[in-house]
């Protein structure tokens, strides 16, 4: 191993500057903390995420629902909806507001919603009445729940 030596070291001064606390010339304090927790959502997706929660509790004020039931519901409306061929052929050849105000979108809405009930209804009770079913969607389930509360952790 070779030796090494250090040949030159110091420090420059390149601008000495006094001031002293108090002083009126430029802004030379550190600004306090006003309040905990002030800082808006950084992530666009998570202040979508906040601001659809926030509108889907004035939906659904006084119902004893989660935010998970709630986004849960918006988001699998949202993929039923995009599932229509009719809404798909509408967004394509309308502005937004025209596509909001077409009669088609309200009529695929409701019946998406009517199928989703009956859907989850029907899956509710294959799961329930059926011990192998119930112990297969746990095992489907098992993984996902676990790393998603382990993240929070």
């Amino acid at each position: 191993m070779k030796q090494m030596s250090l040949a030159h070291s110091g420090f420059e001064l390149v601008t000495k500057r006094t001031r002293t606390l108090g002083e009126k010339e430029g802004e030379y304090r550190v600004k306090p903390i006003t309040a905990v927790g002030t800082a808006s959502a950084k992530d666009p997706a998570k202040a979508r995420l906040a601001e659809l929660v926030e509108k889907l509790n004035d939906l659904f004020e006084g119902e004893n629902l989660t935010d998970a039931d709630k986004v849960s519901l918006f988001e699998h409306t949202t993929r039923k909806l995009t599932e229509s061929s009719d809404l798909k052929r509408q967004a394509k050849a309308n502005t937004q507001e025209q596509f909001a105000a077409s009669p088609e979108f309200e009529k695929v809405l409701v019946d998406s919603l009517i199928h989703m009930m009956d859907n989850y209804s029907n899956m509710g009770q294959r799961i329930l009445g059926d011990e192998k079913a119930l112990a297969k969607f746990a095992q489907l389930l098992v993984k996902p729940v676990y790393e998603e509360l382990r993240a929070r952790a």
